[in-house]
């Protein structure tokens, strides 16, 4: 499968959510081209399903910081930085439950 292939697969099944099907096609890109054609595109794509279907944000952020030392285009470089933008949120709601909590 083709680099453009690949991404195209991922991008469908994710799309569909088809979350695990999307992930297995978005890590085999990134073993298959690591550094070249879409690299940066599989990292997001692999962060928002790990984000969004799966709750992971630790893998998620791994993969978004990936992306952004890939030198991506600018409309990946926007997508990455709202996906870390929303893994800080998310961390600082549970830090602000578990202090309210406390106070109770």
């Amino acid at each position: 499968m083709t680099p453009d292939d690949s991404l195209a697969l991922a991008d469908w099944l994710r799309r569909n959510r088809h979350d695990e099907a999307a992930l297995l096609v978005y890590r085999r890109h990134l073993r298959d081209y690591p550094h070249g054609p879409g690299a940066a595109e599989a990292h997001v794509g692999a962060a928002l399903v790990l984000l969004d279907a799966f709750g992971q944000a630790t893998p998620a952020y791994q993969h978004l910081l990936e992306a952004l030392d890939l030198d991506p285009s600018v409309e990946t470089a926007a997508q990455a930085r709202a996906a870390l933008a929303s893994i800080r949120a998310r961390q600082k709601l549970q830090v602000g439950y578990s202090r309210d909590r406390r106070g109770e």
